[in-house]
C-alpha cells in the first residue's frame, strides 16, 4: 500500500550533527474550526470520532513521530530519502532577507519527526510576499505604500513525504511518545492519504512568531496557506 503524508506548510529545523538521518518539522495548530489531521483512506475521508489535533495540552509543547512500523512491531529507522529537486523547490528565507533566519523552537506547538520516508515538493508555483511592519499597537500590517517580494521560482507549497507499506505494516502517529493513530484502524488497501493542515491563522506563526530575530518588519505570504520553508540551511539530511 502507498501511504503519503501532505504536509500543508512547517519550517524544516536545522540538523543538529553531520550523522542525523531523521528530519524534524516545526508545526502550528491550526484554528479550532478545522482539525489539523485529515486522513483519507482509498480516496474517501475517514470520519474520526473527534477532531485530531497535534497538541491536546494547550500550555505544554509536544513532540509528535511519524512511524513506519514494520509487520514485526519495529519501527523503521533507516533514515529519510528526498527527490533529486527538493531541497531547491523550499522556499529558503533567504530569498526574502538576502540572509538565513533562525528558529526559535520553543514557539512552535509541535514538532514532527520523521525517522524515514521519501520527501518530494508538490503544488510548486511562485508566491507573492508582502512585508508586514510593526505598529504602534505591537500588530504587523501591511501598510497601503509597502513592499512586495515576488518569489518567481516555482517553490513547493506542500511536502509529501512518502512509504510503501508491506502486508502487515502500518503508519502510527504517536504524541509524546504515546500512539494516538493507526492506519490498521483506516480501512485502507491501496492508498492512504494523511493530511497535516496549516490554514490561514497560522501564517503569521510561521513567518514571524517561528523566528528568533525580533525585527520591526516581516515578509509574509500574501493570502492564503503558508508554504513550507527552510529558514535555516542545512535543514534535513543530505541538504546543503
Amino acid at each position: 500500500m502507498q501511504a503519503t503524508v501532505i504536509l500543508d506548510s512547517g519550517c524544516f529545523m536545522p540538523l543538529n550533527d553531520d550523522k542525523q538521518t531523521y528530519t524534524e518539522m516545526g508545526y502550528f495548530g491550526s484554528s479550532s474550526s478545522v482539525s489539523d489531521i485529515r486522513v483519507l483512506a482509498d480516496g474517501d475521508e475517514v470520519k474520526q470520532p473527534e477532531k485530531m489535533n497535534l497538541k491536546m495540552n494547550p500550555k505544554k509543547k509536544c513532540k509528535i513521530e511519524v512511524r513506519h512500523v514494520k509487520a514485526n512491531g519495529k519501527t523503521k529507522k533507516d533514515g529519510v530519502t528526498r527527490s533529486t529537486t527538493f531541497h531547491d523547490e523550499l522556499l529558503h528565507l533567504r530569498d526574502l532577507y538576502g540572509r538565513d533566519m533562525h528558529l526559535d523552537p520553543s514557539k512552535f506547538d509541535c514538532v514532527i519527526r520523521f525517522e524515514s520516508g521519501h520527501f518530494s515538493g508538490a503544488l510548486l508555483k511562485p508566491r507573492l510576499f508582502k512585508e508586514h511592519k510593526k505598529q504602534a499597537d505591537g500588530r504587523y500590517e501591511f501598510p497601503p505604500d509597502g513592499k512586495t517580494k515576488m518569489i518567481k521560482k516555482p517553490i513547493a507549497h506542500n511536502v509529501w513525504v512518502q512509504f510503501k507499506l508491506k502486508r502487515g505494516e502500518a503508519i502510527e502517529l504517536a504524541r509524546d511518545g504515546e500512539v494516538f493513530w493507526s492506519s490498521k484502524d483506516s480501512g485502507a488497501q491501496f492508498r492512504l492519504d494523511i493530511e497535516i493542515i496549516a490554514d490561514n491563522t497560522t501564517t503569521q506563526k510561521f513567518y514571524r512568531v517561528a523566528l528568533q530575530e525580533d525585527q520591526d518588519s516581516y515578509w509574509l505570504p500574501n493570502q492564503g496557506d503558508p508554504p513550507p520553508s527552510c529558514p535555516n540551511p542545512p535543514c534535513r539530511p543530505g541538504s546543503t
